[in-house]
């Protein structure tokens, strides 16, 4: 709008004169029409100003909230909040331009630092499942070896405590646990209910 009025200004000053007993009149009409649309501009940025400073308000307070939750170790409940700034974050409009880098670089660290810190414990604790499921297989073999006789049920509740004591495998190997009770049954000739 601002280039089409500059090119009616343009196209005014280029018609040429026009004659003296509405000179005064067209200028006025004209002049009118250009402060009008000038007022209209500044209403508009004074709008926008005002909302790009809104919009900063509302996204500071998200960096805050993201930093204040950025160390902590209770991944299970402050994911979903994580994620939650983060969409709120989106939502927001566009903030004063000599403010977007700053708060987009904070909230950013804020952000990074704890996901960081939910990967680093996530391959830990895929680690762990790697290794508690190495003992799953381990137990397992053991379990098959028992053989009937004296003392085998003893040994069977025995791995089985043991086995329950061992926390979660990874989710692709999760069918151990399946041939683990199958097993179990067989060796105890239990009742497919009756198992743990």
């Amino acid at each position: 709008q601002i280039k089409k009025m500059e090119a009616l200004r343009e196209a005014f000053f280029k018609a040429g004169k026009v004659p003296a007993e509405v000179t005064e009149e067209t200028w006025a009409k004209f002049k009118n029409a250009v402060r009008a649309f000038n007022a209209h501009k500044n209403v508009f940025y004074k709008d926008i100003k005002h909302e790009q400073h809104e919009n900063l308000n509302k996204k500071l307070a998200l960096v805050e909230k993201a930093k204040s939750l950025q160390d902590s170790s209770d991944f299970a409940a402050t994911t979903p909040v994580m994620k939650k700034i983060q969409d709120d974050w989106k939502k927001i409009g566009h903030v004063p331009r000599n403010m977007t880098d700053k708060t987009w670089a904070d909230f950013r660290e804020a952000c990074n630092g704890f996901f960081n810190n939910y990967r680093e414990k996530k391959k830990a604790t895929g680690d762990n499942w790697k290794e508690n499921f190495k003992l799953k297989t381990q137990l397992l073999a053991d379990l098959k070896a028992v053989s009937d006789g004296e003392g085998s049920v003893e040994k069977i509740e025995a791995i089985k405590t043991e086995w329950n004591a061992i926390g979660k495998v990874p989710r692709e190997k999760m069918n151990i646990n399946s041939e683990f009770n199958k097993v179990l049954r067989e060796k105890l000739k239990l009742d497919r209910k009756s198992v743990v």
